[in-house]
């Protein structure tokens, strides 16, 4: 039988992988801090840190990120 294991539990842009933060001050608004907490459409109208909090929510996060880039350049 296979343990569970906890997720972290993100809260705040403090709080987040550097890799990520490090994406979110490239594309964040103004204040990557509080751009982090608000609902985002392409992230089902969650907010970075939300969709953090899921189990591959990481994953999901850095491809929003990539898509930025796509659309971008």
């Amino acid at each position: 039988m296979s343990e569970l294991v906890a997720l972290p539990q993100y809260r705040s842009f403090d709080d987040l992988p550097n890799h990520v933060r490090v994406q979110v001050v490239r594309w964040g608004e103004p204040n990557p801090a509080e751009w982090v907490l608000q609902a985002i459409p392409a992230l089902d109208h969650r907010s970075i840190v939300e969709v953090m909090n899921l189990p591959d929510g990481e994953t999901k996060v850095l491809e929003f990120f990539r898509d930025l880039r796509g659309m971008l350049t």
